[in-house]
């Protein structure tokens, strides 16, 4: 299982993601887009 929390990113003054938490069992097929 794989889990993370409180995911912040951001370029220079732009922040894009904030706060998402994302967790992956084991065996689950995961793709993130974008």
């Amino acid at each position: 299982m794989l889990n993370a929390a409180n995911i912040l990113k951001q370029y220079g003054n732009l922040q894009v993601l904030k706060g998402v938490d994302l967790s992956i069992a084991k065996s689950e097929i995961v793709s993130i887009v974008g």
